[in-house]
């Protein structure tokens, strides 16, 4: 975790190191240790360091190469060091004390504007050559680390964070109207764009090349949904999968410091906290924090749909190694602090549960944890599997279609149907989206539409283009068949992602923390879309691959559960405490901040009926909190 920040000119004047420092100082709490900028004519750098990995604690940024004429800056951490160190030739001796940032300079010196190709880890770095006067950046491949930019003919400033691009005289602090429809609408933007008019972020996986004369956005990597990795047996995949997970998990353990888990209990948490637990007591003897949120406080009734305290218990005492800390999550709701909250994001505050994040970062931080593994949406990054229900029916393939969809229901506790097994996994697998809409108009099938949102203006419900707005949101036709693994690779591809990552940046980096997810790692990702759908999905356990890499690691419990828990009770119960004074200003106001973007009568209308019953109205709760979020956000610029 470190803050970069830059100003490159291109019209011959020289930078104002006043703008440059302060860029610099609004990013202080991303790298609290050291701090320094550089300069040279047209073009400064600048970088705050947060120390996390041995090699970090000598590391100097931004780092100038006088050889080549080459400048970097960069917050960066490559998994893959080993790897790289042998490809470029880098002496055994020096290795040890070789830091990331000196590792990606010269795999750019070797492979130029290929080398985040050959890079694994998380990354956003900007490289300025003196010589060549052109500048290369890029970031990882999944967003994790922030990069955002203002460009004109004249220059291009970059940084971590929107708000050091606002210490620029020369950067409008315009709202972006289009980008916030969108976000409404629950539709994440066209990429690249941000909340900010002017502003723009680099896409996850592509480069950046500026130079005086040219601009050029390049993707470097995207998954590929058509390769199949055929292994001989089901044991070799296992076994294959074992050893990259279990590789993964250890190259991100690399730390100076305490290094923490979040442990919910579920199955990616918990396969991440055992791995990190046998692992970290075989390389340093030492035990490592996990951070688990709870609900003590909570009605009885609602406690157990959200009490997941067994399955942390199992995890927690199957071997020594584990220094527990459970958080009273209930003491906690999404508005406290609120107005400290808004200042902390360069944009919309993030989902309605980020408060429990906070809580386990701000324990952490107390313990001097400076590395947190997590196992965010590892759902995802795994698969479910159950699209291969529909690829078998698409196939003819009906007796294994038979017997997964029932062993499915089995494990689940479902009611078995042949007559929805027909029709959503035989007959629809092989209508057009056409006929299936065609026949849901015949039967009166209300047909849901994610992007309807009943409370917005009706002046902006009449200029949205929906065709528009819906290929921002998927860009695919939801009702069209495609095999499995083209439904896992977008859902690892989803452009969301890199929302949430930028979220989640800026909560860690508050807490002086650096969140590693071993699941978004790249080989893992790759390696599990390639496997076969009957990996993912296999004798009815969903996510099979995980399950049976984890037997004999992880406690049966956990390892085979289905279940998740439902963390909505805290925070419907919070929401309704919002107080009224809040609500009736940046909700019911008709000259507030939303009266230009809402219909007032629809809020009004929809908070009363959540009020009356909050339990059994969180469809209307997600849309109520983003209209206060946004709400509140608007009243600060």
């Amino acid at each position: 975790m470190s803050g970069i920040a830059g100003i490159i000119r291109f019209d011959d004047k020289p930078i104002d190191l006043i703008e440059l420092n302060a860029m610099n100082k609004s990013l202080s709490v991303r790298g609290p240790d050291t701090s320094d900028i550089w300069h040279k004519g047209t073009c400064g750098m600048a970088h705050t360091m947060l120390w996390t990995t041995p090699e970090s604690l000598n590391e100097k940024l931004p780092l100038v190469d006088h050889e080549s004429g080459l400048v970097i800056t960069s917050d960066a951490r490559v998994d893959n060091r080993n790897e790289l160190i042998n490809q470029l030739g880098i002496d055994k001796s020096r290795a040890k004390t070789f830091s990331d940032s000196e590792i990606i300079l010269l795999a750019y010196k070797k492979w130029h504007e290929d080398c985040p190709k050959k890079i694994i880890g998380d990354f956003s770095f900007a490289i300025w050559d003196i010589h060549k006067h052109k500048l290369f950046c890029a970031r990882d491949h999944m967003g994790v680390k922030p990069f955002y930019y203002f460009y004109c003919h004249d220059f291009i400033a970059f940084a971590s964070e929107i708000k050091a691009l606002h210490c620029l005289t020369e950067i409008s602090k315009d709202t972006n109207q289009t980008r916030i429809i969108d976000y409404m609408m629950f539709v994440t933007g066209a990429e690249g764009e941000t909340f900010y008019r002017d502003i723009k972020k680099l896409p996850a996986s592509n480069s950046l090349t500026v130079s005086r004369a040219a601009f050029n956005i390049s993707r470097y990597f995207t998954f590929d949904s058509e390769y199949e990795l055929n292994l001989k047996s089901d044991n070799d995949y296992v076994e294959a999968f074992k050893e990259i997970f279990t590789g993964v998990v250890k190259e991100q353990l690399r730390s100076a410091y305490p290094v923490g888990t979040a442990l919910s209990g579920g199955l990616d948490s918990s396969s991440i906290s055992v791995l990190s637990r046998n692992i970290h007591q075989q390389t340093t003897a030492k035990p490592i924090h996990t951070f688990s949120a709870v609900f003590p406080d909570l009605p009885a009734e609602q406690f157990k749909k959200s009490d997941e305290r067994r399955y942390m218990d199992a995890v927690i005492n199957q071997a020594d190694g584990i220094i527990p800390h459970f958080i009273n999550a209930s003491k906690y709701g999404p508005y406290d602090d609120i107005d400290a909250t808004m200042k902390r994001y360069d944009g919309i505050a993030p989902p309605i549960n980020r408060y429990i994040e906070d809580a386990m970062y701000r324990a952490a931080r107390k313990q001097e944890v400076r590395v947190m593994l997590e196992g965010y949406d590892g759902d995802t990054a795994i698969s479910y599997g159950v699209s291969r229900l529909g690829e078998l029916g698409h196939k003819g393939k009906i007796l294994s279609l038979i017997k997964e969809y029932r062993l499915l229901q089995y494990r689940y506790e479902s009611r078995f149907s042949m007559r929805s097994l027909l029709v959503d996994y035989v007959v629809k697998p092989r209508l057009s989206p056409k006929v299936i809409r065609y026949i849901q108009t015949l039967k009166g099938t209300k047909q849901h539409n994610q992007l309807a949102f009943p409370m917005l203006h009706p002046n902006i419900k009449r200029n949205i283009n929906y065709d528009h707005a819906k290929h921002l949101m998927r860009g695919y036709d939801p009702l069209e068949y495609v095999n499995a693994r083209t439904v896992h690779a977008r859902g690892i591809s989803w452009s969301a992602w890199e929302l949430m990552h930028e979220w989640k940046d800026i909560d860690a980096a508050t807490y002086s923390l650096e969140a590693r997810y071993p699941f978004w790692d790249r080989r893992l990702m790759k390696f599990c879309l390639a496997i076969p759908s009957d990996q993912k999905l296999k004798n009815g356990w969903t996510r099979s691959i995980l399950r049976r890499g984890m037997d004999g690691i992880l406690p049966d419990i956990v390892r085979t559960r289905v279940s998740k828990a439902n963390l909505s009770p805290n925070v419907l119960k919070k929401f309704s405490e919002v107080s009224q004074k809040d609500v009736n200003y940046f909700l019911l106001d008709k000259c507030g901040p939303l009266s230009d973007l809402v219909d007032i009568k629809s809020v009004s209308d929809a908070w009363k009926i959540f009020s009356k019953d909050p339990y059994n109205n969180k469809d209307i709760l997600l849309q109520l909190h983003l209209l206060l979020t946004l709400s509140m956000w608007l009243n600060t610029q």
